[in-house]
């Protein structure tokens, strides 16, 4: 990114609008921003840090409210418009932040602009729109910095961009994280945890299963006193002790079952045995039965025996009337065919009355019939006539038929066009709704900014009223401490006075004692002893007195660290006090300060609603121009094709107008025609039919006049014939009769049956003397075979073959259960198996994702973390392009190496610097470096790491560079080599802006930014070009 023009209005110190053309500097790259204290240099570099990313420059200028000028009028908006060359492209970026002008309750004039430069014209099609997200987007994109990276590596604000030098671990952590985006893999660790933590999770599980299918296997198989009851008891976690007592219990099981089907077998056979003489006696009992059974029967058959013999005397008077029946029968026959005789004669003498008026009928209609000759030959004609008419109605037809087809073509091009015209005008109201929500969207984001811009600085003041209610709270449990821990210690002072008070009087008790005239005093040497101690006192041993003053010095060690610490928490208290008051925070509107920024933050979040929903909208709008444009391309080929179809329809209602004229007026349609010729043949068909029919009804008539005539005279003669025959049958049955032996021939009727019957009466009979010969046989021959035998008891046996069955059931019952037993065993053992395998497996994955976390999570020998890892590598590559640099600035004394020492409290380590002195061949910290050395390594560190960037994303192109202070730290050495770095940039193509009050510095720069501040308090400024 390399600056062409800014433009600043109402902004900072300066009031009107300020033009700073860098073009001016012509071929001359370097340049110093020269000014008194307050004029607004910095300001220059908040502009361009604010144009690009809408924000100051430092991390104290992040409030763009505060960048307004104080000096403007109310009419006058704060305004930045920067115009920027970046890959040979010249772009043009407008923020104006807008503000709350006097008698207004909102923010007016908020505006943003960003276009690429093509000539004398500005494109802003470069974004979709001109908001404030995706122009900051798109200002990224062209740059390819982010805020943090620019602020290291381009604009290096007043004491920032020493923090990567002399910062501790965890900072450099924040700070490399942000410019090279390392936070990704810090989320691959959390992710890795929560994979550790679900491996954990499953092998709990496995392992509350296995206690649950312990739980199980008690509950399956019985107790006893075995290894596997032993395992259960004692919650075992070893699973193949486990499975081998499972395994004994199934041997167990496999044992019991062979000695249950032993027993089972027995109590089965015995059971078998007895069922077997039971079957026996059951029989012979029933033989018993079946004997009496015989015996009753016998006696109830004897006393039918004259029931029998009448129907013997039946049978033989049936047989008599039998010889007669036939010569019945052929009497009854000859009188039925004589009946049905006399009826056939009478049935032919009316059909000869029938036969006859039929043929009279005939004839009258033949003769009808036969008039109507003229009639037949009328029609025919008129059929040929209208057969001669069919081409021309099929021509006209067919026409009619392609112009109704073509008035269809037309009618349908015609409601499309309608229809079409219609969704247009819809079409257009909707992208009015779609451009009028857009407005209102657009509307209700414009407070979106400002509650952006609100807050970080909202959270700045929530963050310290919650220091100050915490180190408040701190102080009053600090101050209570300190109280009791002065008791404690004033408590054990005195006791530690009063004991060595006692000690010593103790002791001169003892010394006393051992006192001898002419010998000297230990104490004054004195050989006369005027006044002794002779009291006895009680006896105080030194370790008593040495533990007391050993607990007095912890007490006074307690009282006074409670002390420092309340004497620390306060000055932490002053400290946050002095910041509320710095930032003119008010502690009693702390509840306000959090309800606003609650209120902000869910503002924002109401309005990044609306801001995807603006997104949304503005598709839909896309689509619906999209649509309204294909829909009018649609709209004109459809009246195209309505102009081709009616031009169709005239040319083919021309053609049917000329048909009409040669179609007669009584038929106007080839279907009429069809129908006409249809009704012509079907009267034709009607009156040949009528003829045909009349002739042969006609000969058929006669016909049936002259068989009917022939019918009678037969008819007739056949009955007289079959009367006679009749007569003589009847007599020849009357002779039979009474040689029969029957006087009548009600007694012939009475003593006649059927052959059936008679059959029936004689098997009866057959049977009846057949029953009473097998009875008596059988009778003989049972009390043959039952003499000496006696009937059983039946009910002893059954009670004795219950018994044997419930054994024998029993038995089978619990060989079922030692055989479900074994099973049970083989099927533990598979889960036991399983389970043993499922946690074997679980264990080692668990392990290995617990190590892999750990690894990455910095618990190692390093106490480094994966992402720190990473970061290592680029601190590498920073050091290693920076003492290409600082072994120029330091004439080779300095080179900076990452320190491997580990930080404190068990903290991450890995990023600390430290700088090793060739001078004395040590390496120490960097906080030991001087001013102007620290800033030596810090320009060298910035640069480094400007280079290392531009190498991992190659689209970028540092161009620029502008440093705020830290050359008058340095002494004219020391100066002249950062120059000489200055000027090497420089030749490399880079445009550098320097922040100095050093006048060394500044007179040899080829190009000085003069920074004025006039009397009333605001600046301007101009260019020197020397």
């Amino acid at each position: 990114m390399k600056p062409l023009k800014l433009t600043i209005t109402a902004f900072g110190p300066y009031k009107n609008t300020e033009v700073i053309d860098f073009q001016q500097l012509g071929e001359h790259r370097l340049f110093a921003i020269s000014g008194k204290t307050g004029a607004g240099k910095t300001t220059i570099f908040d502009a361009i840090c604010y144009a690009l990313y809408g924000s100051g420059s430092g991390e104290d200028r992040q409030d763009t409210a505060m960048l307004r000028s104080g000096f403007a009028d109310d009419d006058v908006y704060t305004a930045v418009e920067l115009v920027f060359e970046m890959h040979d492209k010249v772009y043009q970026i407008l923020r104006q932040p807008g503000h709350i002008k006097a008698k207004n309750k909102s923010v007016t004039g908020k505006k943003i602009e960003l276009a690429e430069i093509k000539g004398d014209t500005l494109d802003y099609s470069i974004v979709e729109k001109q908001q404030t997200l995706e122009v900051d987007k798109k200002l990224k994109d062209i740059i390819g910095l982010t805020k943090d990276q620019f602020s290291q590596i381009v604009m290096l604000p007043q004491g920032e961009f020493r923090k990567l030098l002399t910062s501790d671990s965890t900072n450099k952590e924040v700070i490399l994280r942000k410019i090279f985006k390392t936070d990704r893999f810090g989320v691959m660790t959390k992710r890795l945890d929560a994979k550790r933590k679900e491996a954990e999770s499953d092998l709990l599980r496995a392992k509350q299963l296995k206690e649950h299918l312990l739980g199980q296997i008690a509950g399956a198989l019985p107790q006893r006193s075995s290894t596997l009851f032993t395992c259960i008891t004692t919650n075992t976690e070893n699973m193949h002790q486990l499975k081998k007592a499972l395994e004994e219990e199934q041997t167990y099981y496999t044992e019991c079952i062979q000695l249950e089907q032993q027993r089972y077998k027995e109590a089965y056979a015995h059971h078998q045995k007895e069922q077997e003489f039971y079957s026996m006696a059951k029989t012979l009992n029933e033989q018993f039965d079946e004997q009496t059974n015989r015996q009753n029967r016998l006696q109830a058959l004897l006393e039918e025996q004259d029931i029998y013999s009448a129907k013997e005397r039946e049978i033989a008077l049936a047989e008599k009337a039998e010889r007669l029946v036939i010569l019945e029968q052929q009497c009854i026959d000859l009188r039925a065919e004589q009946n049905r005789k006399e009826q056939s004669y009478q049935q032919a003498m009316t059909e000869q009355q029938n036969a006859e008026a039929r043929l009279t009928i005939a004839q009258e209609k033949f003769n009808i019939e036969e008039a109507k000759e003229s009639e037949r030959q009328h029609v025919l004609q008129q059929e040929l006539q209208l057969q001669a008419l069919l081409p021309t109605f099929e021509a006209y037809e067919n026409n009619l038929q392609q112009m109704q087809i073509a008035e269809q073509y037309v009618a349908t091009a015609k409601q499309a066009v309608d229809d079409n015209s219609k969704i247009v005008e819809t079409g257009q109201i909707q992208i009015q709704q779609l451009a009028k929500t857009i407005e209102q969207y657009e509307k209700q984001l414009e407070p979106y900014e400002s509650y952006l811009e609100q807050l970080p600085k909202l959270k700045e003041h929530v963050s310290l009223l919650a220091q100050v209610e915490k180190y408040t709270r701190a102080v009053a449990t600090a101050e209570q401490d300190v109280v009791t821990t002065n008791v404690h210690h004033q408590e054990s002072k005195q006791a530690l006075q009063k004991l060595e008070q006692q000690w010593i009087a103790s002791q001169a008790s003892i010394l006393a004692q051992q006192l001898k005239d002419g010998e000297p005093c230990p104490v004054c040497g004195s050989t006369t002893h005027l006044e002794t101690h002779r009291e006895q006192l009680e006896m105080i041993e030194l370790a008593q007195v040495e533990a007391l003053r050993g607990k007095a010095t912890t007490d006074e060690r307690k009282f006074l660290e409670k002390e420092a610490f309340l004497n620390s928490t306060k000055h932490l208290l002053q400290e946050a006090l002095e910041q509320l008051e710095t930032n003119e925070i008010d502690q009693s509107n702390q509840a306000q300060i959090v309800a606003s920024l609650q209120n902000v933050e869910q503002q924002i979040t109401i309005l990044k609603v609306v801001s995807n929903q603006l997104s949304d909208v503005r598709m839909q709008q896309k689509e619906h121009r999209t649509r309204m444009e294909q829909l009018q391309e649609k709209q004109i080929k459809l009246e195209q094709y309505l102009a081709e179809k009616t031009k169709e329809l005239t040319k083919q209602q021309a053609i049917v107008e000329e048909q009409q004229k040669h179609i007669p007026e009584n038929l106007t349609t080839l279907q009429a025609l069809k129908q006409a010729i249809t009704d012509i043949g079907s009267q034709k068909v009607a009156l040949q039919t009528a003829w045909n029919l009349s002739q042969q009804n006609l000969q058929s008539a006669k016909e049936a006049a002259n068989n009917a005539r022939m019918a009678v005279e037969i008819t007739k003669q056949t009955f007289e014939e079959l009367k006679l025959k009749m007569d003589e049958k009847r007599e020849q049955f009357s002779v039979s009769m009474t040689e029969a032996g029957f006087e009548s021939y009600e007694e012939f009727a009475k003593g006649k049956r059927s052959m059936q019957q008679i059959e029936a009466l004689r098997n009866a009979c057959n049977d009846y003397a057949l029953q009473i010969h097998s009875l008596q046989v059988q009778i003989t021959e049972g009390e043959k075979h039952l003499k000496g035998q006696e009937k059983q008891d039946l009910t002893a046996m059954e009670e004795k073959l219950e018994m044997l069955r419930i054994t024998y059931e029993e038995a089978f019952k619990v060989l079922q259960q030692m055989e479900g037993f074994a099973k049970a065993c083989a099927e533990f053992i598979e889960k036991v198996e399983g389970t043993e395998q499922e946690i074997r497996l679980l264990e080692k994955e668990a392990g290995r994702v617990k190590e892999l976390y750990a690894m990455l999570n910095g618990q190692n020998e390093k106490k480094l973390s994966f992402e720190r890892y990473i970061q290592i590598n680029y601190l590498d590559k920073i050091t290693e392009a920076a003492n290409v640099r600082l072994y120029h600035l330091s004439n080779g004394q300095f080179e900076l190496r990452r320190s491997d020492r580990l930080e404190k409290h068990a903290k991450q380590s890995g990023l600390g610097l430290d700088v090793y002195d060739a001078y004395t061949d040590q390496l120490r910290d960097v906080k030991t470096l001087s001013g102007g050395e620290k800033f030596n390594a810090s320009l060298s560190l910035a640069l480094g790491m400007a280079d290392v960037i531009q190498s991992y994303q190659g689209n970028i192109r540092i161009e620029t560079m502008f440093i705020d202070e830290g050359f008058g730290s340095l002494d004219e050495e020391a100066l002249n080599k950062a120059i000489d770095t200055l000027i090497d940039l420089q030749d490399s193509g880079r445009m550098i802006g320097v922040i100095s009050h050093v006048a060394e510095l500044k007179a040899t720069m080829p190009a000085v930014l003069h920074v004025e501040k006039a009397m009333n308090g605001h600046s301007q400024t101009y260019f020197e070009v020397k």
